[in-house]
C-alpha cells in the first residue's frame, strides 16, 4: 500500500477499509472517519542517517502526531512503535515524547 502511494496509485486497502479518498483529503483524514482504533502501530524507516534514529522518522515522535495517535485509539488502544536509535539520548527523548502524550496509561519497553 505504501509503495502503491509513492507512485501515485491508489491504495487498494482504502476501499476495503471503506474509507475513499475524497478530494483534498489526507491519509489522517480518512482514519480518522474510521472511528476509534485497537492500536495504532508505527514501524517506519526514516531514511535518514543523520537523526541519530533509523527509525521512525522524527515527525511520528511529535507531540503532534503522538496525541493524534492517542485521539484515533479506543479507550483500551495500544500504541506500538519500533524506534531504532543509535544513542540512549535519543532513544530517551523518543520515550519522553511518548510519556507526555500517553501520561495516564502504562508504557512498556521492549529493548
Amino acid at each position: 500500500a505504501a509503495l502503491a502511494r509513492e507512485r501515485g496509485a491508489a491504495d487498494p486497502s482504502d476501499e476495503a477499509a471503506g474509507a475513499p479518498q475524497a478530494p483534498g483529503e489526507d491519509a489522517a483524514e480518512r482514519v480518522w472517519r474510521l472511528g476509534p482504533l485497537d492500536a495504532v502501530i508505527v514501524d517506519v524507516d526514516s531514511k535518514d542517517a543523520t537523526l541519530g534514529m533509523s527509525s521512525p522518522p522524527v515527525s511520528f515522535t511529535t507531540d503532534r502526531f503522538l496525541g493524534a495517535a492517542r485521539s484515533l485509539l479506543r479507550e483500551d488502544g495500544v500504541l506500538c512503535m519500533n524506534v531504532a536509535a543509535r544513542s540512549s539520548r535519543v532513544y530517551a527523548e523518543v520515550a519522553s515524547a511518548v510519556r507526555r502524550s500517553f501520561q495516564d496509561l502504562p508504557l512498556l519497553e521492549l529493548r
